[in-house]
This record gives C-alpha cells, structure tokens and sequence, in this order.
C-alpha cells in the first residue's frame, strides 16, 4: 500500500507542476478517495490524508463530496443503544430562573409558561 500510496504521491507532484488545468483520472481518485476513507475511519483528519496523498486539502474535500459515484461510501450500520431517560426538574422547582438574553438586554424568569408570556408580549 505505502508504494501505492508513493505512485499517487509522485503523480499529484507532475499535476501540480502542470497547474489547476491538469485533471486526475477516474482511476486515480477512486484509489485517493479509497486512502482516504480508509484513514479517516482510522480516526486521521482530512487535511491529513490530503497531506500523505500529496494532495490540497481543498481538493481531497472537494473529492470526497462530490464524487460518490467513484467509489461507494461504506459506512458502519446503525447501532441502537438502549438509554434511560427522566424528566428533568421543572426550573422552578429547583431554584432555578430561566434567563433570556437578546441582544444587551438580559430578562430572568421563573418558569417557561412565564418566558413564554414575555416573548409572546414582545411580538
């Protein structure tokens, strides 16, 4: 893979001599675009794989959404995690004050029905 990974690498170095007119073939995205799927699963960030392609950033991002016909994107299937959930304590009932901030002007009340009466008076 690293010798692939080094062709590519010597390929985008001519592209870059050649300027912005200069395109990639098909082939040559679908193996940057496999790279880097595969590094960013690994947890490494875009800019980084771009980085070891010998790629811009900009471009790898750019491949990376809108050229999802190259390669399919693979992802992990949905997991469902069972959680437990309570309600959470009215604001009033803690000693807590709801605080609406817009703009400059900071307004404390003690419960949503009463936030909700001020923004419906202020329309």
């Amino acid at each position: 893979m690293k010798d692939k990974v080094a062709e590519f690498r010597g390929v985008a170095e001519r592209r870059r001599k050649q300027g912005t007119s200069a395109r990639y073939s098909d082939a040559m995205k679908r193996f940057g675009l496999r790279h880097a799927q595969e590094r960013i699963r690994a947890g490494v960030s875009v800019q980084r794989a771009a980085k070891e392609l010998g790629l811009a950033g900009q471009t790898l991002t750019y491949w990376l959404r809108t050229c999802r016909a190259l390669v399919r994107v693979e992802s992990e299937p949905a997991r469902l995690v069972p959680v437990t959930t309570r309600p959470a304590p009215r604001a009033a009932e803690r000693g807590a004050s709801i605080v609406i901030i817009a703009g400059e002007v900071r307004v404390e009340v003690s419960d949503v029905a009463a936030a909700a009466e001020l923004v419906r008076r202020l329309r």
